[in-house]
């Protein structure tokens, strides 16, 4: 894999008006597919099969704390990012 820029295709990847700012390439030299089966057994569309959602806690990995209004900062401080910088 490999990352790298490229005008035109970071401006085909735009998402709400912004640029992509890397592109990553992944070229294949070999790939090995499962049988159909697998798909079958994965119970991919059965979400009672899917096990606990869980999720990552951005504030307690930014900021190693206890305090419930430090980590209600993180939280929407990430927030903010994920909706306006990526």
């Amino acid at each position: 894999a490999e990352l790298y820029q490229d005008d035109a295709l970071q401006s085909e990847l735009a998402d709400y008006g912004k640029n992509a700012l890397l592109i990553t390439r992944v070229l294949v030299s070999e790939c090995f597919f499962h049988c159909g089966k697998a798909l079958v057994r994965s119970h991919l569309w059965q979400p009672e099969k899917w096990g606990d959602a869980y999720s990552v806690n951005w504030a307690l990995e930014m900021e190693n704390t206890e305090d419930p209004a430090a980590r209600a900062r993180w939280e929407q401080a990430a927030a903010v990012a994920y909706r306006d910088d990526l």
